[in-house]
């Protein structure tokens, strides 16, 4: 071989090209239940290969990376499917090359697997109105689907829902909603809403929140006051609780003892108080009644007294006699010096004979004060007085008058008294009683009368010896109000002056005590007085006056009125039960001067201590009820009458709301002892428990093979602890079935030599070795006992004797009765449907020994654990309804005799509470096929399932773009629609919602958004404004509307020499419109244009003119500032700051200054550069005054 040809260097053993680098972080840019949409860039660095693919990997939440797709180089967007609804998940992107894959790509962000946009939906089932009374909590969860999560926003009576104070807590897909103690303010309708950017939900539900009423609004009126009565008003209560009001109670309150008392009860607002006491002062109090209670009461402002809003007058003046006969006297008298507030309505006379008492004679009217009174009996001596009348009543008597004897007025005197001389007494005649006399005495002779005696001790004309009488007319019945005073004065006459006694019943009266007084220190009068009346103060008072010549007695009956006596015990309580009891009592020995009204019972819960009213009873006895079972409670009654209620009477004893006795346990089981053809001897032992009462009786039933249980005798029950009973009448042949239980006992006797022995057999099974049976056999006798019977021991029994002579055998049926067997399966679910399913079942192979009554069925919602009733079924087949959608469920059946109920029989797998088909899947986004100015045409594909069911109709909705609120467009059976009478103009966006016999699917994704317009139209340029002004120095963006469809081509051009363009031109296949804009710049103007021409100059003033601008600077020129300046000074100073003109006038120049000036235009934007004139200008007149003349030369003179 050669020599080797070597490389010039090394090479290094590698690829040409590496890994491409790593990939920004991917983006998920969208996603559903089961996708999501992913983007990337490619790596910065492709590793000198191109990328070939790129590799998408996944992972869960729990899972480690796999790979799920591959993605061509060109592409670096992907859609990964397969998603399992509800997990979350990530995403990594790795570029592949020649040299093969990169490094992976940081994670994506983590989604979850759900339906990105879904309208808000709010569980209806997790809200209902709701009643509650003050105090109790109201509590919701409530479950909200949508995505994105829906924001949740409640209101209260469609304001805030801060005024209800209601306790939110809003998390993604759940509200709760809680009221911890519900006050009545928070009544009302409480609404829920749910809104994201796919739609918007809401519920509306009503809360009321029941307490007692709120206090009847006031002010309380307290008006028509008099002494016994007063009227209340009120207006109803601003809350009556949520309840209606049942009826007002009306209290008031005497502020002498503060105690409230019931006054009645009224459904009006107004209530007529009559128990008042004349001269208390009284308070009154409103409550309002609804069905939870009464409200607080409302009071009145101040407290009134009672009595007439007038007074009684005064007494009259006392009655003077003017004139009198025989049989009348005319009298007058003057009116009392206080009416009493009130017009006199008449005057009442009375008179009295001398003895007498006084009676009524003659009323007249309240505006006379003089009266005849007639009918009066001559030489009968009378006393008049007279009495005021008002509406308050009658005034107290006037004094009365001067005696006055019925005789005539004039008549001729008599004598005086002539006395013979050996008469040294005599009786004077004629006087007048009451009348104080003086005597003296002359002898007479017959030279004529001799002077007068010294006159006699002075002495009153009155009777010496008269018997006593007391004045009835004082003493009529009196009635007051317990705490009131009792003051009576009583007339009584005789001679000498009698001395008084008081005495109630029996018992005399001392009347020396602080409370009780009697005065007698005045003749002929005694005086009677009680303070703070006591209920024991009532009853009959006897005066008695007493002297040397008699006796008289007089009864006056008072009545002290008050509230009743307890009433009598003992309070009874019986036939106490679990709810209630009666209650019974006597009447109070004392009824307070007024008939009962009613009584009052209450009752003392042990567990609060607190006294509550059970009811109101017109007898005495009541029955309570509303008890609760198991507390312990003491009762009380008050007797009320019109003056107020009494001291309660209370039970000795409290009481366990429980009932006395209960039904007793089941007997023992039956057990048959004898029988014959016709008749069967039972026995069986007592209950257990006799329920706290003895056992009466004992019910048998018999029932005959499989017929029904039926009575078959009543005995009574005895001390003992076996009962027997003998039913008689039984067919002979006919199997019986007594009420039995678990034991089963056959006996049998015989006979015969040798003793034989005894087989017994059931159903033809030996039960000699059954180790159930027990079988006892004498010589005559053999005993059958299974202890524990079960069902299956149904069946013939026989029992066979024999001995060597031969053989004899007896046979009987037994029933053993049980709860049947369990119904044969399988328990079919059919028919199902959101709402509910049909059960079919077999019935069970063994009744039980007795017929099947009905089958109990039950359901059971898994997420809950607990069976609840469905109802009971006459046959094997049961229709369940009100099941909840998309609730899963079991069911189970029991078979129910009289026994019991069977062992139930399950579903073998639950069912789901839904259509047996499935509602369609979504449609596919719908596309916009058409348009015009007020109409778009949309259509879609058919869902790619239709859940098992034909879609019968596509309900399309519509919004405008930016809102988020759909609107029913319209339905259609085809898969296309035009939606009509569009706004123009207004952007929209449609979907598409499948329906088939499930319901309604979920709606598609929404259309591109589409404007109502024509589709075919001529560009327009719409602009009106083809001029636009734009200020010097600013930016200004050019804004023209056009028309047209499709969309027009707009296209600008420039004229030459123009620094913007000028002209548009739009066009599309349809046509093409043009127009021309002038764009005006806008500046302050160009300097005025010159020259500035100074003329007609005088030592003071000059005229200058100039000529406008040649740019105005796109504005109007507005004016001219017009400036000099003094060549000496060299300041600019304004001539004028507003010429109109292109000319002025400059005044107030120096006379031999020179001056310089200049112009300025101005518009809306500002002043221009100054126009100065060329070269200074003198301030001087054009001419001067003349120079002096020259030298005077004479040309001729005179000499003078």
């Amino acid at each position: 071989e050669s020599d080797p040809l070597s490389t010039d260097k090394e090479i290094l053993a590698k690829n040409p090209y590496e890994t491409p680098g790593k990939i920004d972080k991917p983006e998920v840019t969208d996603w559903d239940k089961d996708h999501a949409d992913l983007e990337w860039k490619p790596p910065a660095e492709d590793g000198g290969a191109p990328i070939e693919e790129y590799i998408i990997e996944q992972k869960d939440k729990h899972g480690r990376w796999e790979e799920v797709m591959k993605v061509p180089a060109g592409e670096t967007k992907a859609t990964v499917g397969n998603l399992k609804e509800g997990e979350s998940y990530q995403f990594r992107v790795i570029a592949k090359n020649k040299a093969g894959p990169g490094d992976p790509s940081d994670p994506t962000d983590t989604i979850i697997a759900k339906t990105r946009f879904l309208a808000p939906h709010i569980h209806r089932e997790d809200l209902e109105d709701t009643v509650v009374r003050v105090g109790q909590q109201v509590r919701f969860n409530i479950h909200i689907d949508g995505e994105p999560a829906p924001d949740v926003t409640w209101k209260f009576n469609d304001k805030g829902i801060g005024e209800s104070k209601a306790q939110i807590e809003n998390e993604d897909y759940l509200s709760r909603f809680n009221i911890a103690k519900a006050v009545r303010k928070q009544s009302g309708k409480y609404t829920i809403t749910a809104t994201n950017s796919s739609g918007t939900d809401s519920v509306t539900i009503e809360i009321k929140v029941k307490s007692k009423p709120s206090k009847p609004k006031g002010p309380l009126d307290v008006k028509d006051v008099f002494e016994d009565r007063a009227t209340l008003s009120w207006k109803p209560p601003e809350d009556d609780g949520g309840e209606p009001i049942e009826h007002y109670e009306i209290e008031k309150m005497s502020t002498k003892d503060g105690i409230w008392t019931p006054c009645g009860r009224t459904a009006d607002t107004s209530f007529v108080v009559d128990t008042l006491n004349k001269g208390d002062h009284y308070k009154f109090r409103v409550k309002a009644v609804n069905s939870e209670g009464a409200s607080d009461p409302l009071e009145s402002d101040q407290d009134v007294l009672a009595k007439n809003p007038f007074d009684r007058p005064d007494k009259p003046g006392k009655p003077e006699p003017t004139d009198w006969d025989s049989d009348h006297v005319d009298l007058k008298w003057d009116p009392p010096l206080n009416d009493g507030g009130a017009p006199i309505e008449e005057y009442q006379i009375e008179k009295r004979t001398r003895y007498g008492r006084w009676e009524p004679a003659i009323s007249v009217p309240g505006g006379q004060t003089t009266a005849t009174v007639p009918d009066l009996t001559a030489g009968e001596e009378y006393e008049f007085r007279v009495v005021a009348v008002n509406k308050g009543g009658p005034s107290d008597p006037s004094d009365a008058s001067k005696p006055v004897i019925a005789k005539p007025r004039n008549h001729q005197p008599k004598a005086p008294l002539q006395v013979p001389a050996d008469q040294t007494t005599c009786t004077v005649p004629n006087l007048k009683e009451g009348h104080e006399y003086e005597f003296r005495i002359r002898a007479k002779n017959k030279a004529g009368t001799g002077d007068p005696s010294d006159p006699s001790q002075m002495i009153k004309a009155k009777a010496r010896n008269v018997p006593p009488v007391i004045d009835r007319n004082a003493l009529g019945e009196i009635k007051v109000r317990a705490g009131q005073e009792i003051h009576l004065v009583v007339p009584v006459s005789g001679e000498p002056p009698p001395e008084i006694t008081w005495a109630l019943g029996d018992s005399p009266v001392e009347g020396d005590d602080d409370r009780v007084k009697i005065n007698n220190s005045e003749d002929y009068k005694t005086k009677f007085l009680v303070k703070r009346a006591l209920r024991s103060d009532s009853g009959t008072y006897t005066i008695t006056a007493k002297n040397v010549n008699g006796t008289d007695t007089a009864e006056v009956k008072i009545t002290v009125l008050d509230h009743p006596g307890t009433p009598r015990g003992p309070l009874d309580v019986s036939n106490v039960t679990k709810e209630g009891c009666d209650l019974a009592w006597k009447e109070p020995d004392d009824d307070g001067g007024a008939d009962i009204d009613h009584y009052v019972i209450e009752k003392q819960d042990a567990n609060t201590g607190r006294w509550t009213s059970c009811g109101e009873s017109k007898d005495t006895k009541f029955h309570v009820d509303d008890l609760a079972q198991g507390h312990e409670y003491k009762f009380r009654v008050k007797a009320v009458n019109r003056y107020g209620e009494s001291d309660p009477l209370e039970a000795q004893k409290s009481i366990i709301a429980k009932d006395p006795f209960e039904l007793a346990d089941k007997p023992g089981t039956p057990e048959i002892v004898d029988w014959d053809k016709d008749h069967a001897d039972l026995k069986w032992t007592p209950p257990l428990d006799d329920g706290g009462a003895p056992i009466e009786e004992y019910l048998i039933e018999m029932k005959a093979g499989n017929g029904d249980w039926v009575p078959a005798k009543k005995v009574a029950a005895v001390p003992s602890d076996e009962q027997t009973a003998t039913v008689e009448n039984l067919k002979p042949g006919q199997t019986y079935q007594f009420r039995a239980g678990t034991p089963l006992k056959l006996e049998v006797a015989f006979e015969g030599e040798p003793a034989p022995t005894a087989i017994w057999f059931a159903n033809d099974t030996d039960l000699n070795s059954n180790p159930r049976a027990d079988i006892t056999t004498t010589p005559t006798t053999s005993e059958l006992h299974i202890f524990s019977s079960v069902r299956g021991d149904t069946g013939l029994y026989t029992v066979t004797v024999e001995n060597e002579h031969g053989k004899d055998k007896a046979q009987c049926t037994v029933t053993v009765l049980d709860v049947p067997g369990t119904p044969e399966g399988p328990l079919k679910v059919n028919e199902v449907h959101k709402e509910g399913c049909t059960l079919n079942w077999k019935p069970p192979v063994d009744n039980g020994g007795s017929e099947i009554l009905h089958y109990r069925v039950e359901k059971m919602d898994t997420s809950r654990g607990t069976w609840q009733e469905v109802g009971n079924f006459p046959e094997c087949t049961a229709k369940v309804n009100k099941l909840i959608p998309g609730k899963e469920y079991q069911f189970r059946v029991m078979a129910v005799n009289l026994q019991g109920e069977s062992k139930p029989l399950e579903t073998t797998e639950p069912i789901i509470a839904k259509n047996e088909f499935d509602v369609p899947d979504a449609v596919d986004k719908p596309e916009v096929v058409d348009w015009d100015k007020d109409r778009i045409d949309i259509q879609w594909k058919p869902p790619a399932n239709n859940g098992g069911s034909p879609v019968k109709t596509y309900i399309v909705e519509k919004k405008e773009k930016g809102s988020a609120i759909w609107n029913e467009a319209g339905k259609t059976s085809g898969t296309t629609f035009s939606a009509t009478n569009l706004k123009t103009g207004t952007e929209y966006e449609f979907r598409v919602i499948a329906v088939n016999e499930a319901g309604p699917s979920e709606p598609s994704e929404p259309t591109d958004a589409q404007m109502a317009k024509a589709r075919y139209l001529k560009p327009k340029i719409l602009t009106q404004n083809r001029k636009i002004k734009i200020k010097a120095g600013h930016t200004h963006t050019m804004e023209v509307e056009f028309d047209g469809a499709p969309e027009p081509v707009p296209t600008w051009t420039f004229k030459e020499g123009q620094a913007v363009p000028q002209e548009l031109l739009v066009k599309n296949e349809v046509g093409e419109d043009e127009g021309v804009f002038e764009v005006i710049v806008q500046d302050h103007p160009g300097a005025p244009e010159g020259p500035l021409e100074v003329s007609d100059v005088t030592k003071d003033s000059c005229v200058l003119s100039w000529n406008p601008p040649a740019d105005d600077g796109g504005s109007e020129i507005t004016n001219y500032v017009v400036e000099k300046r003094d060549t000496k000074t060299n300041t600019w100073v304004p001539v004028s700051a507003f010429v109109t003109g292109t000319k002025v006038t400059v005044p107030k120049l120096v006379e031999g200054h020179e001056y310089e000036f200049r112009v300025m235009a101005e518009n809306a934007f500002g002043r221009s550069d100054p126009l100065n004139t060329t070269e200074p200008v003198l301030a001087k007149d054009p001419f001067g005054v003349p120079g002096k003349p020259g030298q005077v030369s004479y040309l001729n003179f005179v000499g003078i």
